[in-house]
């Protein structure tokens, strides 16, 4: 980017709305003194249908003032959702270079990633050949997804090679090798020729 760029808000400068003013206590005496008589109402089958005209009344009530709700929800919001817009439009713009550089940023990487696996691979070959165990251990048996993390040196990978190798020595009678510390790690049994 060539010039620093910061979102700036022009209107309203604070952001700070005032408070939306209505008749709430007139309501609230209004609401709860209604509440009270309702609570010591008992209805009866006689009065069945006094019951259900009230509870329409107070439903009719409620649903009024939640309808009022929504209608200032709305009206409130309706700035802000313009304003939402305009910016997911904003962000859009950014994403496209952001997706085209993470993309190369990724490549990038996962080259470095396939060299250094190709170079633990040589070593492992070269190790593997000079102790003679080439045609026992296979690589893609051996490797670990250690191996493929950045952070890890060229160093240490080699001499958890070394270290591993080291221990698949020990050839049992009949041509065949297990090397019960790396079964447990690996979950599984390595058979050998």
């Amino acid at each position: 980017m060539q010039q620093p760029l910061t979102l700036e808000i022009i209107s309203p400068k604070d952001l700070e709305m005032e408070p939306i003013k209505f008749n709430f206590d007139d309501l609230k005496a209004a609401i709860a003194n209604t509440a009270e008589i309702y609570k010591g109402m008992e209805y009866t089958e006689e009065t069945m249908q006094v019951a259900k005209k009230d509870l329409a009344t107070l439903r009719k009530f409620r649903g009024a003032i939640e309808d009022k709700r929504k209608e200032v929800k709305k009206m409130c919001l309706a700035p802000y959702e313009d304003f939402e817009a305009k910016i997911k439009e904003l962000t859009g713009l950014i994403d496209e270079p952001i997706n085209l550089i993470d993309g190369q940023v990724k490549e990038y990487d996962q080259a470095r990633v396939d060299a250094k696996v190709a170079k633990s691979k040589a070593y492992f070959e070269e190790r593997a050949e000079a102790l003679n165990l080439q045609q026992i251990i296979l690589w893609d048996v051996f490797i670990r997804s250690d191996y493929e993390k950045l952070s890890l040196s060229d160093k240490k990978i080699q001499e958890d090679i070394d270290s591993r190798l080291s221990k698949w020595r020990d050839i049992r009678p009949g041509g065949s090798l297990v090397d019960r510390t790396e079964t447990a790690k690996a979950g599984r049994r390595k058979s050998c020729i």
